[in-house]
């Protein structure tokens, strides 16, 4: 075999190579782009819905998803170490309030700016500085079952504050967030969502004035029925 007819075999073999680097190259780039748009899209998924999530790691080809910590009990204990309280209704109130500042985005704005109201202030534990929406926050012990319950019936009764002043501050435009957990673990089951457009003063039930004998006399605390209800989680 002459030099020519090497250097011209080793010319169309350099030739075939090349087509074969193109060809496989731009079918390895087309699977790279498809997977790199389904990562795109399930980030924007995931970052739609940070209530859920709080951390999205990409380690190579696993993305790991951690979800927001769901127990209450450390913040239980923190409350617990820097008041002398001893209600557990008190404790846990407080407990949730910086539990929804801390991992919950507003509702109405889907911003995380939530700053606290001060400590015993009338029908108002939050506020979101992005859109001024005001929230009362509240926290009930419940069971798997009881929230199956609520989420059949769409409706949920609580405990309110002062009649008169839980009236009075409908017109204030308050949202309610309802946090309810298991009661020995302190793990959140679920939250409730309750918009200001769906309370009215038919929703806001009087209960028995405080006896002449009580230590707050005449005081008049009532119940609050909600319906039209979403559920956060």
């Amino acid at each position: 075999m002459s030099a020519l007819d090497k250097t011209t075999g080793m010319g169309l073999y350099m030739l075939s190579v090349i087509k074969s680097f193109f060809f496989f190259g731009r079918y390895f780039w087309e699977i790279f782009s498809l997977v790199v748009q389904d990562l795109h899209f399930l980030i924007l998924i995931v970052q739609k819905n940070t209530r859920f999530y709080n951390k999205i790691e990409i380690n190579y080809s696993n993305i790991i998803y951690e979800l927001n910590n769901m127990e209450l009990n450390e913040i239980i204990s923190q409350v617990k170490e820097n008041n002398n309280w001893k209600s557990e209704s008190r404790i846990v109130g407080e407990a949730c309030e910086y539990y929804i500042k801390n991992n919950i985005k507003c509702v109405r704005c889907n911003d995380n700016n939530f700053e606290k109201y001060k400590t015993n202030e009338q029908s108002k534990d939050l506020i979101c500085i992005s859109c001024n929406q005001k929230f009362q926050i509240k926290a009930k012990s419940a069971t798997q079952k009881q929230v199956n319950n609520i989420k059949n019936k769409n409706t949920f009764r609580t405990i309110g504050g002062e009649y008169s002043t839980t009236l009075r501050n409908i017109n204030e435009q308050i949202d309610y967030l309802i946090i309810l957990y298991e009661k020995q673990s302190y793990k959140i089951i679920n939250i409730l969502y309750i918009k200001n457009e769906n309370i009215s003063s038919n929703c806001i039930m009087p209960r028995k004035p405080l006896s002449i004998t009580a230590k707050r006399a005449g005081w008049q605390g009532c119940n609050i029925l909600f319906d039209n209800i979403q559920f956060i989680i």
